[in-house]
């Protein structure tokens, strides 16, 4: 891991640096990334939209971060964001799982501010 700060991201951060911005790119290379299998899944499910430089470029940085499965404790948490905060499936298991690692979640999802027991870094993205 890096020097950075611990930070879990949201799938929008990865699909920003796919698409070049130099924000997201230094923040991954930068911090101590973990991100959620449903990212992951959220991300390679698209992957048909993506050539297959992409795709190894894509797998390439995964296999530097910490993948966070879903355990009992985020499943529990997620609901309750559902029920509280009324966010999608994904946004919550997400959102859950920075919460069980106590690390802040980096997303450009404004809707995820609304959680009052995380700590949200709203993502900024570079100008093209």
């Amino acid at each position: 891991m890096q020097n950075g700060i611990d930070l879990m991201i949201d799938t929008n951060i990865l699909i920003y640096w796919l698409n070049g911005d130099e924000n997201a790119a230094s923040i991954l290379e930068e911090n101590n990334i973990y991100y959620s299998i449903i990212t992951e899944i959220e991300v390679k499910g698209h992957i048909s939209l993506l050539n297959k430089a992409e795709q190894k470029k894509l797998d390439s940085i995964l296999q530097k971060f910490k993948r966070i499965d879903i355990t009992e404790q985020v499943k529990d948490i997620a609901i309750q964001y559902r029920v509280d905060y009324k966010l999608k499936t994904p946004d919550a298991i997400i959102a859950a799982s920075s919460h069980i690692l106590k690390i802040p979640l980096f997303t450009a999802d404004k809707k995820l501010s609304m959680i009052t027991d995380i700590v949200i870094v709203l993502f900024e993205p570079k100008s093209l």
